[in-house]
């Protein structure tokens, strides 16, 4: 296998995906495309993912990647040479103070959707929508601007596929750790087994798997990723994760058009950014928690998790441990199976709430409620949320909601695994005109940003 060598010239790059003017040499024919002649990765090291190679200057991207005080929900001004300026304060989801009772994240079925989307061309005409098209296009808009989050039904996922993905995962996490460190990630390769992860500066209560796409394809290789390491076992694991994010590749940029749509936007408006995607796989579990080297005790955790004070405060409080700190994901969505174990919270006015799974039983769509009359779920449902670079698309009307995971403290083991649907590294994203023609954001460069993203501070 040989890797696509990337490295130097990130200066250049940046300068172009923030406006300046490019030189023609380095374009490909389509105009937000910068082309593979002009890297500027470097190599990310182990746990802290700060490159080998760091730019000269500081990057303006990079002020729009930091996540010390603030998220991506801030606007940036674009002003001067289209450098971007963030606003140091809380963003507009967090400035509403809304009342407690929000409601669960909607469960959409898109059926009736993804038959449109299913011809040759993938695209439809939205003047020509029944009522119930309509209908779902807006529940998609409205769960995209209220909640950054919606969970969807009727995907044309096979049951089946579904089921044996999560064996497969299962049966790996259950090996004994020697054998899940011969695929362990290291210095020189990020794909493979993991268990040492990092958000925020502080460890993560998981163990997970990293499978990914170069230039699309899971054969790919390059400086910027590696390779994928596959297990030998089980030995269904790599056919059967192979199918399964060739489906998630296939359902995420159908929901990506959907979404363009539900803007009034052609639903292949954004199609431009995922010709060449570097998406990835993330399966991960998230053992019971257990106190061990000194932290707190399971029950201490417990209380903690369920105060005042962790409801409402950005950071956990000190001592309690988290699956996965707050964050937002980097790329343009994300579409995550959980299992019945509900651990998922998202921010809201000022208040983390829970985004349930509605795979688990206490899900009110789970099963029918006594004398409610609602049927249960006929499929596996998908969570889905937005991403960093679907905000700058979007120029602000869909914002990445900020999310973490807790722990789980009574002996509940959990499975779940976000796929990433990312661009291609020479991609620049391209605000929507600001409907007065304000851009919040300069054009932004997926590379140049995920390398801010990789480096410990903004992690």
């Amino acid at each position: 296998m040989s890797c696509v060598r990337v490295q130097g010239a990130f200066l250049d790059v940046q300068r172009r995906g923030l406006g300046s003017t490019p030189g023609s040499a380095c374009l490909r024919s389509h105009p937000r495309t910068v082309s593979n002649a002009c890297p500027f990765l470097g190599v990310r090291s182990e746990r802290t993912g700060s490159p080998a190679n760091p730019p000269r200057e500081v990057d303006p991207v990079r002020q729009l990647a930091n996540r010390k005080h603030t998220v991506l929900t801030q606007r940036g001004r674009v002003h001067g040479r289209n450098t971007i300026t963030a606003r140091a304060s809380t963003s507009a989801i967090q400035e509403e103070d809304l009342a407690d009772d929000l409601g669960q994240v909607p469960v959409i079925d898109i059926s009736v959707l993804i038959k449109l989307l299913r011809t040759d061309e993938g695209d439809f005409d939205q003047d020509s929508l029944t009522p119930e098209e309509s209908a779902c296009l807006r529940t998609i808009g409205e769960s995209c601007a209220k909640w950054g989050f919606f969970h969807v039904v009727g995907h044309g996922i096979s049951e089946d596929l579904i089921q044996a993905f999560l064996q497969n995962s299962t049966s790996f996490f259950s090996m004994p750790k020697e054998e899940k460190y011969r695929v362990k990630r290291n210095a020189n390769n990020s794909r493979g087994y993991f268990d040492d992860e990092l958000t925020k500066q502080k460890q993560d209560w998981k163990e997970a798997i990293d499978i990914g796409a170069q230039d699309g394809s899971l054969e790919g290789c390059s400086e910027i990723d590696g390779f994928n390491q596959w297990p030998s076992t089980p030995t269904s694991f790599q056919p059967v994760v192979t199918e399964y994010f060739e489906e998630m590749t296939a359902l995420s940029k159908r929901l990506l058009r959907l979404i363009a749509a539900s803007l009034g936007l052609p639903p292949l408006s954004f199609d431009y950014t995922v010709e060449a995607h570097t998406s990835y796989l993330r399966i991960n579990h998230y053992p019971p928690f257990e106190a061990g080297g000194g932290g707190a005790a399971p029950e201490a955790v417990e209380a903690a998790l369920a105060s005042e004070e962790m409801a409402r405060s950005l950071a956990a409080p000190p001592g309690v441990t988290m699956g996965i700190e707050r964050h937002t994901d980097a790329g343009l969505l994300t579409i995550l199976i959980q299992d019945t174990v509900s651990a998922l919270q998202v921010r809201k006015g000022e208040r983390w709430h829970a985004v349930t799974s509605p795979n688990s039983a206490v899900h009110p769509f789970r099963a029918a409620e006594a004398g409610g009359g609602r049927r249960p779920l006929e499929s596996t449902a998908f969570t889905i949320n937005m991403g960093d670079m679907l905000q700058v698309l979007t120029n602000d009307k869909y914002v990445a909601p900020l999310h973490r995971v807790v722990v789980n403290t009574r002996g509940l083991h959990r499975h779940s695994a976000p796929f990433f649907l990312n661009p291609a590294y020479t991609t620049d994203c391209v605000p929507l005109d600001g409907g007065g023609g304000a851009a919040h954001y300069s054009p932004v460069n997926w590379g140049a940003f995920r390398r801010a993203r990789f480096e410990g501070d903004f992690a």
